[in-house]
């Protein structure tokens, strides 16, 4: 990752001065934040769902306003979490999971397909804005699979 996409993903704006003596000074400064009609927000959240065994599974994640990065995490039990997908892309070795997403559209469903007992768990959806904004966090969704 190169320094200036890290700077971006932190909300960080790089300054650089040169001094007439020839020599540069940088420093970082915050981006500023938006007005509040500009914060992003959960337009629809994740609910418990209990689904058979085989099924197919949406659970819903839509951000309005949209800025930064939409993470599914998935919870199952203490210090066992793992981030399932960025954005749209998913980012764990298993086939049945995808998001169901546009480039540049709010909704960021996860669809688990040929639902397995391994699926069980919490499903929470985050989004990270950068800058002075904080990550919003949705409701946690219980996953329970059925026989």
């Amino acid at each position: 990752m190169t320094n200036s996409i890290l700077y971006v993903l932190l909300g960080l704006t790089l300054i650089s001065i040169t001094h007439s003596a020839g020599f540069d000074t940088f420093f970082f400064e915050p981006k500023v934040q938006k007005d509040i009609s500009e914060q992003y927000f959960f337009v629809t959240e994740p609910k418990d769902t209990t689904a058979i065994v085989g099924s197919t599974v949406i659970l819903n994640c839509a951000v309005g306003n949209k800025k930064g990065l939409v993470a599914w995490v998935k919870t199952t039990g203490v210090n066992q979490r793992v981030i399932i997908s960025l954005d749209n892309s998913v980012i764990v070795p298993d086939q049945s999971l995808m998001i169901g997403s546009r480039v540049g559209g709010r909704d960021f469903d996860l669809l688990i397909t040929n639902v397995a007992p391994k699926d069980e768990g919490f499903y929470t959806c985050f989004v990270s804005a950068g800058g002075r904004d904080p990550p919003i966090v949705s409701a946690s969704a219980l996953l329970t699979i059925v026989t």
